[in-house]
């Protein structure tokens, strides 16, 4: 198999990062971030840790930055709007509600944040799960920065009020954090757990070569 390991693929070996992801994504207000090179599985485990909140009744919110057209990535008024009408929808609440908070003259994060904690959040009352697959591809653009400060924002908030303790974060990202953005104390990558995808042991490769019929 090639890409993301689909979920019942008899060829997904499992690593500690599985079981450490799975405790993680159904505790209250968690922030955790997988790291790895390319071709390494990040986003395989991704999937199995939103599937595995999402059997414990959580709402799943996926987005992978790849697919996000060109365009899109020109302005942060464009993107963020696009990410609030993403959440709104994937959640089945009132996609309106997006314009009426869109009004006005505040930034477009102070709009989202607005929308996540005057809409999203008192309108659920079961978990979310908001995983952001391959968050490098925002380097690309001149608001990342921005954008990072915003998701720790976020993850402070869990001390201020208790609303974000139902709102979790999964970012994955296969740049070394502290080039991802210079101020560590508006970056999302280096609070929460961070887990580090590691190489098969000599008996995870044993256990895949017999999965391919001993090749």
């Amino acid at each position: 198999p090639g890409g993301v390991v689909k979920l019942r693929d008899t060829f997904y070996i499992e690593r500690q990062a599985d079981a450490q992801l799975r405790r993680e994504v159904v505790k209250a207000g968690t922030t955790t971030t997988i790291r790895a090179s390319r071709q390494t599985g990040k986003s395989s485990l991704l999937v199995r840790g939103v599937n595995h909140a999402r059997q414990n009744g959580a709402k799943v919110v996926s987005l992978d930055l790849q697919r996000v057209d060109s365009d899109r990535l020109a302005t942060p008024d464009l993107f963020l709007r696009d990410l609030a009408e993403l959440i709104v929808r994937k959640l089945r609440l009132d996609i309106s509600e997006v314009e009426n908070f869109w009004q006005g003259s505040l930034g477009s994060q102070d709009k989202l944040t607005y929308l996540m904690e005057d809409y999203v959040l008192p309108e659920t009352d079961t978990p979310i799960i908001l995983a952001l697959d391959e968050v490098d591809r925002l380097l690309q653009t001149p608001f990342h920065t921005d954008f990072f400060a915003l998701l720790r924002s976020w993850h402070n908030s869990r001390a201020l009020d208790e609303q974000w303790d139902n709102f979790n974060m999964v970012l994955v990202i296969s740049t070394e954090p502290y080039l991802l953005i210079d101020d560590v104390n508006q970056s999302p990558f280096n609070v929460g757990l961070k887990i580090y995808l590691e190489d098969f042991d000599e008996a995870q490769v044993h256990d895949l070569n017999q999965r391919h019929g001993l090749p």
